[in-house]
């Protein structure tokens, strides 16, 4: 399930900053053709955003073609969006949960987090801090221990029952992430080595980042 049902607002661009074009191709679909190209049986939901225009109609359907894609329209938020998506799953089903903002994802990633989730119920890619961090409130600011935290990434994966049943006992939506809601739901998290270059494209830096590295990989 690929979440591109956001705004996108942080990028400052005029359209959602996943379905624009990185080497030609949407954002979305660079995660898409990773799964595709696996060759495991994976079924792509698309998660889009209320309301698009028709230009991103059109971009949608150009850039899906014929790439076996559900296309599912998303809620107000991500919550929502994947709340909705989970109700097109079906309960004896592995179910990867990706931002469609994150292109760099490979194949040795997804066998890893497969792995793990079949034996877990769940796996979540995070990645060690490398810069120092630093608590801040109100009234002060104190240095934290790095090691202590870890950077969660997607694909978060999870057998869907578990997943589901988190999704539908949860009231609240002010979760950022899915592990978040599973673990609200009294399920226990493991966490798998996440990539380095999965970033997530945020701003306009990032992009352009991103553009810099595809560009080196094709010489």
């Amino acid at each position: 399930m690929i979440v591109a049902a956001g705004s996108g607002s942080r990028m400052g661009s005029e359209i959602p900053k996943q379905f624009m074009l990185l080497q030609g191709i949407p954002l979305f679909m660079h995660a898409a053709h990773v799964f595709f190209n696996m060759n495991d049986g994976f079924e792509i939901i698309l998660l889009i955003p209320q309301n698009l225009n028709r230009e991103l109609s059109v971009l949608l359907n150009n850039a899906i073609g014929s790439n076996p894609i559900k296309v599912v329209v998303g809620g107000r938020s991500r919550f929502e969006s994947v709340k909705i998506g989970l109700q097109h799953i079906p309960n004896d089903a592995m179910v990867f949960i990706h931002d469609a903002v994150r292109p760099f994802i490979n194949h040795s990633l997804v066998e890893s987090l497969s792995k793990t989730a079949k034996t877990h119920g769940c796996a979540i890619p995070a990645i060690d801090l490398t810069d120092s961090i630093r608590y801040v409130d109100e009234q002060k600011n104190v240095m934290v221990e790095r090691k202590l935290y870890k950077s969660v990434q997607t694909p978060q994966v999870f057998l869907s029952k578990g997943i589901k049943d988190a999704y539908h006992a949860t009231t609240h939506s002010d979760f950022t992430d899915d592990a978040s809601v599973y673990e609200n739901n009294g399920n226990q998290i493991f966490l798998c080595e996440g990539l380095k270059e999965n970033i997530k494209i945020t701003f306009q830096e990032d992009f352009a980042w991103a553009e810099f590295r595809l560009s080196n990989k094709s010489e």
